[in-house]
């Protein structure tokens, strides 16, 4: 009797304790954000180690797997497989992001001196049609965009913002370094996390098991384990579909002779990892660009484009990425702006695995209501099951 009382009175402790810590959590809230902000920025390299070890993993396991079929199978050329895997996977990124470098850069540049060429007769063009549509409309209204004092009234705006930005150069110069930094120290660590991958994962396990009931850590396992599953597919499927993509556009565009065919399948390659916003992105910029040669054929590459993308997601991407990351197309555009507003470009990334990693679970857990319960939907009524 004294020892279930005991036990009631240490649960009930631990709850007063647990409402105090979240009543003190709440009325203090702005310090334990400004906390969490600091903490979070220290912890920057190791994110950004964490990041990439999960990228790489995704190819370098793969690598490393081929190494150890077709290598000797002596003790030390086992161990030297890991390393040698990590190293020609990250080499084979760098070269990879070298050469789209070199194919974007060049043409962006050459692309928006021809813009500025072209300019002032597209502004005359967009004059001439904007007075001819308010002479349709009989308004007394004349536009015209090279008058001097349209010009007049842009410098000195112009002037004043760069007088109030120069002051910040030095401050953004320090962000950029510690982005490098940051950068930097998290391929550092990276590797060497990659390197005993299984005992840090080990080790994770152990905390989660000495810190949980059996069940409850059991059922974190579970959830891990489908959350990694789910991010990988996602992750392998998309850089693979997108360089494939990348690819099929300048094969595509440059037969149809479609001028920056190279730019343009280049920034598909880069963009389309970005759901949803990074299609549409090279959609518009691409439209511009060609827009500056040939403005019908810009209008065509709109149509090409748009027919491309469609057979894209019909047919390469559930091959590639697989239909377990699938979403409806309302959950995607949802969870990409929502995250995207939220957490900025990581939300971005990330916020349709996640989405589909809490879409997974919430349909779980709606099958194992019905079956508790014993019924199940058909068609517009909910029936008993059959025993």
């Amino acid at each position: 009797m004294f020892i279930e009382n005991l036990k009631k009175i240490k649960q009930w402790l631990f709850y007063a304790v647990f409402c105090a810590l979240l009543i003190l959590i709440l009325m203090k809230i702005d310090i334990f954000i400004a906390i969490f902000v600091k903490i979070s920025g220290l912890l920057t390299p190791l994110l950004f180690g964490l990041g990439f070890a999960f990228v790489i993993n995704l190819f370098s396991s793969h690598v490393e797997n081929f190494l150890k079929k077709h290598l000797p199978k002596t003790k030390r050329m086992m161990k030297a497989c890991r390393p040698i895997a990590i190293f020609i996977t990250i080499l084979i990124a760098i070269i990879i992001f070298y050469f789209l470098t070199i194919a974007i850069f060049p043409q962006l540049i050459q692309s928006i001196q021809m813009f500025a060429k072209q300019l002032p007769s597209y502004l005359k063009s967009i004059q001439d049609l904007l007075n001819q549509f308010f002479d349709t409309l009989k308004l007394n209204y004349v536009v015209n965009f090279t008058q001097s004092e349209s010009w007049n009234t842009v410098l000195p705006q112009i002037t004043n913002y760069l007088t109030k930005v120069l002051p910040d150069l030095y401050k953004n110069a320090m962000s950029i370094s510690m982005v490098f930094l940051n950068v930097f120290m998290g391929f550092m660590i990276c590797f060497y996390f990659l390197i005993d991958k299984e005992k840090f994962i080990l080790q994770a396990k152990k905390i989660v098991a000495a810190i949980f009931p059996v069940k409850v850590s059991n059922k974190i396992l579970e959830i891990s384990q489908k959350s990694n599953h789910t991010f990988s597919m996602y992750i392998r499927g998309q850089l693979i579909e997108c360089l494939l993509e990348g690819i099929i556009f300048v094969i595509v565009l440059s037969l149809l002779r479609f001028p920056y065919a190279l730019l343009i399948g280049s920034m598909v390659c880069v963009l389309s990892i970005i759901p949803v916003l990074g299609a549409t992105f090279v959609c518009i910029f691409g439209f511009l660009l060609i827009l500056a040669i040939n403005p019908l054929q810009a209008v065509l590459f709109v149509i090409v484009y748009q027919v491309i993308q469609q057979l894209e997601s019909s047919l390469l991407y559930p091959r590639v990425v697989g239909n377990s990351v699938g979403l409806p197309g309302v959950l995607v555009l949802t969870s990409v702006f929502l995250c995207g507003g939220l957490f900025g470009i990581i939300g971005v990334l990330l916020g349709v695995p996640l989405t589909a990693v809490v879409y997974t679970l919430f349909r779980e857990f709606i099958y194992f209501l019905l079956n508790r319960r014993n019924v199940e939907v058909v068609g517009n009524e909910v029936v008993e099951k059959n025993s």
